[in-house]
């Protein structure tokens, strides 16, 4: 292309694609955590580090950008600093204080909905000009999948075997169930 032709204009995704991009980045988070809920009554530390990542991020944008995204910056920063306050709390053994680690592991489930929000409007992936239809039937999508992930957890026993455990290398529950032989 030559300097004189123009460059075409970026083409806008879709309704489609932003409700998929936002209902199903936000639902393999959603499950996961449900399940470990569920099955653990915890927060693996696998689901902190994303977690942890993504909010981290999100508020040093918060530092680094000053746009509209960021309405009400104390409140936003409070709420994406949460998993670093959890990951600070562990590193310095306040989670061995069981009502310290049920606080902070609660907020930062609490706090999910909200981070998730904060990310979607920093990265203006234009999901708040989606109806308001669409916008309902993807945080009811987070939510059911939430709920599916802690239902599937603390029902496991009828779900997977403790050999599905094994073999993913994690740690195998008590109550699992042994294949038949």
């Amino acid at each position: 292309m030559s300097d004189t032709e123009a460059t075409p204009a970026p083409r806008r995704a879709t309704a489609t694609q932003i409700f998929l991009l936002v209902t199903i980045g936000g639902s393999v988070v959603a499950i996961d955590v449900g399940y470990d809920l569920g099955a653990f009554e915890t927060i693996n530390y696998r689901r902190i580090f994303p977690i942890f990542v993504i909010s981290t991020v999100a508020l040093l944008a918060s530092f680094l950008t000053d746009g509209p995204e960021v309405t009400d910056a104390k409140r936003t920063r409070a709420i994406l600093a949460l998993p670093a306050l959890y990951l600070v709390a562990d590193v310095v053994q306040l989670t061995n204080v069981r009502w310290v680690y049920i606080g902070l592991a609660a907020a930062i489930v609490v706090a999910l909905p909200f981070t998730a929000y904060i990310v979607a409007r920093m990265a203006d992936l234009d999901f708040f000009h989606l109806p308001r239809r669409l916008q309902a039937v993807a945080a009811g999508t987070l939510l059911a999948m939430f709920l599916a992930g802690l239902y599937i957890g603390a029902n496991h026993p009828r779900f997977f075997e403790c050999r599905d455990f094994e073999l993913a290398g994690d740690y195998v529950p008590e109550n699992c169930t042994e294949q038949d032989e």
